[in-house]
């Protein structure tokens, strides 16, 4: 009798992937609602449902890849992307602290409360839910 189990196949990840994404950006963009509601504070020349949602899925769908590679080559695929996951999120928090942005301009006011919290959203996304989900 064969004890090994099969490992879930590609379009779980994917799908799994993108529910993390998703569920991230959803959030993120809620959260850019709220604190604009709250503070008055109104950067969306910069920070818009556009840039959000891309900044949610594109990462989290290029985690989805990482993990599934992982999957296939350790068995402890989920320790070492949670740990490079967390990583990367803290990582990135250094963005949002620099005093101008990528196209040279400078940061405006509110910007730093605004998007760390929405790395933390989409970098707990990634770590807590696409392991859980593309389980088989």
């Amino acid at each position: 009798m064969d004890s090994t189990q099969s490992k879930p196949g590609f379009p779980r990840f994917v799908k799994a992937g993108f529910i993390a994404a998703l569920s991230a950006a959803a959030l993120n963009n809620i959260y850019n609602l709220i604190y604009t509601a709250i503070t008055g504070i109104d950067v969306s020349a910069v920070v818009n449902i556009a840039s959000i949602t891309m900044a949610s899925l594109v990462p989290i769908l290029a985690g989805t890849l990482v993990y599934f590679g992982l999957t296939r080559v350790t068995a402890k695929a989920d320790m070492i992307f949670m740990i490079g996951a967390g990583a990367l999120t803290l990582v990135s928090l250094m963005a949002p602290l620099q005093p101008t942005l990528p196209d040279g301009s400078a940061t405006p006011s509110g910007f730093v409360a605004l998007t760390i919290p929405m790395h933390f959203i989409a970098g707990l996304a990634c770590i807590l839910v696409l392991p859980r989900m593309s389980k088989g």
